[in-house]
C-alpha cells in the first residue's frame, strides 16, 4: 500500500511508518484471489453495504503474520477545522473476541491522534467505540456506540465533527438509504468535543490465523453544508482502491 494513491484532496499518497516492509504494512486486496502467505477469503465477506457505491478492491491485512502491528497514513491537502465535517468508511475488524491488538482508524492532526474509532473486548463481546486517542480509557474521552462487532460483515462507520457545536457523533450501521446528513437520525453515541485534523491512519494486528485481518474500504470525507452530498468523485488509483473527499 506504501505510495498508493487514488481520490483527491490528499497531499501525496499513501505512507508506512516502518517503509514498505513485508508484514508491516497494509496490502491491496482482491476478494477472488488468496495473497502468497496469507489471506484467506473464506474468512471474509464482500466489502459492501446497502445503499453505498462500492467499486474496485479494498485495503487490510493479509493476516500472513500475526502480532505484527501494521499501520499506514495519507495527509490531506489541508487541515479541517471549521465547520461540519463527515468521515465515513467500511471496515471489517479482526473479530477475534481473545486478543484485543491494534485495530484503528485514525484521524490525526500532524502526528497527534484526534479521534479513534476501535474494537473493544468485554467479558468476549466486542464493541466498536470512539475516543480522543487509542489509549483513552476515561468516560468523558471514550465512550460505547452498543453497536457489536460482527464478524465477517462489512460494518458502515459514519462521523460526524461538528465545530461549531463542538461536538463529535458516530454512527454504525445506520440505514444509508436513509441517511440524511443535514437531518442525521440520531447518533450511536458522542462526545462534547471537535477538532482539527489533515491525517488519516489505518492500523491493524491480526492476533490469529483463524481470524481475519482488519479490513478497509469507501473512506469519504464530506463537507456538510445544507444537503447530502452530491459532487463527490471517485478516481481510481493504480491499485483501483477508492478513497475521495467532497462537498455538498
Amino acid at each position: 500500500m506504501d505510495g498508493e494513491s487514488g481520490g483527491y484532496g490528499f497531499s501525496g499518497g499513501w505512507q508506512n511508518t516502518t517503509g514498505d516492509v513485508p508484514n508491516q504494512t497494509h496490502y491491496v486486496l482482491d476478494p477472488s484471489q488468496s495473497e502468497t502467505g496469507g489471506f484467506n477469503p473464506s474468512l471474509i465477506a464482500p466489502m459492501t453495504y446497502t445503499g453505498l457505491y462500492t467499486s474496485g478492491l479494498y485495503v487490510g491485512d493479509t493476516n500472513s503474520a500475526t502480532n505484527i502491528r501494521k499501520t499506514d497514513f495519507i495527509n490531506l491537502s489541508s487541515t479541517l477545522n471549521n465547520g461540519i465535517y463527515y468521515v465515513q468508511f467500511l471496515v471489517q475488524f479482526d473479530g477475534n473476541n481473545t486478543a484485543s491488538g491494534d485495530n484503528y482508524f485514525i484521524l490525526k492532526e500532524d502526528d497527534t491522534e484526534k479521534l479513534v474509532i476501535s474494537r473493544k473486548i468485554n467479558s468476549g463481546n466486542i464493541n466498536i467505540h470512539m475516543g480522543k486517542a487509542s489509549n483513552s480509557s476515561s468516560s468523558s474521552d471514550l465512550v460505547d456506540s452498543g453497536k457489536s462487532l460482527i464478524t465477517k460483515t462489512a460494518q458502515l462507520i459514519i462521523i460526524q465533527i461538528d465545530n461549531s457545536n463542538n461536538t463529535t457523533k458516530l454512527w454504525v450501521d445506520p440505514n444509508y438509504t436513509s441517511f440524511d446528513y443535514s437531518n442525521p437520525p440520531s447518533e450511536d453515541a458522542s462526545l462534547n468535543y471537535s477538532f482539527n485534523f489533515n491525517r488519516i491512519q489505518l492500523v491493524s494486528d491480526n492476533d490469529s490465523f483463524a481470524y481475519n485481518g482488519t479490513l478497509f474500504d469507501e473512506i469519504y470525507i464530506i463537507n456538510r453544508t445544507n444537503s447530502a452530498p452530491t459532487n463527490i468523485s471517485l478516481s481510481s488509483s493504480s491499485e483501483n482502491e477508492n478513497v475521495a473527499t467532497g462537498t455538498t
